[in-house]
């Protein structure tokens, strides 16, 4: 698999379900560039917890690995069942970006889930590049999910340009800058 942008996205209080099973995990605020617009209609605050490597292995420590989904999306069906006990209380999106060269707001692969009330309500879903492109960037999966959690976007960005995330080409370059 190539680089790629790996977070959960949510109010800090879900997020913080994170720090449990890996005590080092600190929710990073949102926006993550000078000049993004976080306005959510339902949450005050959001955050986000990148999907690293380590977090991914303490998941799998803690809850077993589970099976991995078909397709291109990275996370088993304990990820996925771990992240709906989070959001009983609130609502938390996965999202994936795999950037284009040189078209860093046009993701050449993109995959989001969406859990709320204890139970997916939407995806998994991916999209590439072209099927992306042939969409309304509000109908993308980032997008979607984005807007599930209240992001509103402001022309000329979309919800994820709103929050920063075509800022970072992978999750490393995200962790790098903090």
């Amino acid at each position: 698999m190539s680089a790629r942008l790996q977070v959960f996205i949510g109010p800090s209080t879900v997020l913080a379900g994170f720090s449990r099973i890996a005590p080092d995990t600190r929710p990073l605020t949102l926006p993550l560039i000078p000049g993004g617009v976080v306005q959510s209609r339902l949450f005050a605050r959001l955050g986000l917890v990148p999907l690293t490597e380590d977090l991914q292995d303490r998941l799998h420590d803690t809850n077993g690995t589970g099976e991995w989904l078909d397709g291109p999306i990275d996370l088993t069906t304990t990820d996925l069942a771990f992240a709906a006990r989070l959001s009983v209380g609130a609502a938390l999106a996965y999202v994936e970006i795999e950037p284009s060269p040189g078209k860093p707001d046009s993701p050449a692969a993109q995959a989001a889930v969406l859990w709320a009330a204890g139970s997916v309500r939407l995806g998994p879903t991916y999209l590439a590049g072209a099927q992306a492109l042939a969409r309304a960037r509000p109908m993308w999966p980032i997008n979607t999910v984005l807007k599930a959690l209240g992001v509103e976007a402001h022309a000329p960005l979309d919800e994820a340009g709103c929050l920063g995330l075509y800022a970072f080409p992978d999750t490393a370059a995200l962790l790098a800058s903090r």
